[in-house]
């Protein structure tokens, strides 16, 4: 990555505009991965504007999905965040790849804010558009949005269904990136409904296919596979890779992610017994679900807080989000 940034000052007195469209991209990218979602919305922005300014259209507007990944997941409010991809549809009409990269982002934030009726109907005119044209591979990668806005939902059953379909499909196509994503979230929704051997299974697959340095991923398996050992008991096996999975996604750009893991420590300290440690990690994971404006999880939150959810017992987050 030193070797781009230190390529775009000899392009900028060049003005080669088309390859610092393409510096600026990898840095996009590499940031994207590694969840610095503002140093990648800042890098697509000049992406975006080199690649104007070298006339290169397809460019232009195939990369502007990056902005709507920041919105989705980083700091930016879930209000502000769908005004953004709302904007930027307007902006990729006739792209179909960055049309269903922005539905896919607007599917989740719909769901972190309880609109769970149009959550669904984005992540399904996202699977459409792809799947109309051929595009199997990113049909395959919707379930990374659709599983999630199931799991807030409250209906785990669906997730299972929409991240298995997805799973098997990218076994099929020998994908070998995406796929240990698909497994973790997989095995929450398998662990949100008591199949804990099932949701142990797939957090192993995903463990043994994560790259070290894919943070959603890492910290994913580690909080689900934490779930299934304070259910058999063992607190203290559970707590210590919730630990890990929280120090994890700490190093993220994520209120939301980073919340989920405080959550999920949370639950796992009230089984072990230790009320007042559980009642801090809830609050700060509160205060994260608020900031970002995840409704539906801060609703969870405080029923936790309440005393209803425990590690061993999850409810629906659509009637925890009523019930706010």
């Amino acid at each position: 990555m030193e070797r781009v940034r230190g390529a775009i000052p000899l392009l900028e007195r060049l003005e080669d505009h088309e390859e610092l469209a393409r510096a600026w991209h990898l840095l996009a990218l590499v940031h994207g991965m590694a969840t610095r979602h503002s140093e990648s919305e800042a890098a697509a922005r000049r992406l975006i504007a080199e690649a104007r300014a070298a006339g290169n259209h397809l460019m232009e507007t195939r990369f502007t999905g990056f902005l709507a990944m920041a919105a989705t997941y980083g700091p930016t409010p879930v209000p502000r965040a769908i005004e953004r991809c709302q904007g930027l549809l307007a902006t990729v009409e006739g792209d179909r790849r960055a049309t269903g990269q922005i539905l896919g982002g607007l599917a989740l934030l719909e769901a972190m804010r309880g609109n769970f009726p149009e959550a669904r109907s984005l992540y399904r005119r996202t699977r459409a558009l792809f799947e109309e044209f051929g595009m199997k591979l990113r049909a395959a990668l919707t379930s990374i949005n659709s599983g999630p806005v199931e799991l807030l939902a409250g209906d785990p059953v669906a997730a299972e269904a929409e991240l298995r379909r997805d799973y098997d499909a990218l076994e099929s196509l020998g994908e070998k990136n995406y796929i240990s994503t698909t497994a973790a979230l997989l095995a929450d929704a398998l662990s949100e409904q008591g199949r804990d051997d099932e949701a142990e299974t797939f957090t192993r697959i995903s463990q043994e296919i994560a790259a070290p340095d894919d943070i959603l991923t890492q910290y994913l398996w580690r909080c689900v596979r934490g779930k299934v050992l304070a259910r058999r008991g063992a607190f203290e096996d559970a707590e210590a890779i919730v630990r890990e999975g929280l120090d994890i996604i700490r190093a993220a750009e994520e209120p939301d992610s980073q919340g989920n893991a405080l959550l999920t420590l949370a639950m796992v300290l009230r089984a072990a017994g230790r009320e007042d440690e559980a009642v801090v990690a809830a609050e700060e994971a509160a205060e994260l679900f608020d900031r970002k404006g995840s409704t539906v999880s801060a609703a969870r939150v405080r029923t936790f807080l309440l005393g209803n959810v425990t590690a061993t017992e999850s409810e629906g987050a659509a009637e925890l989000a009523a019930a706010d």
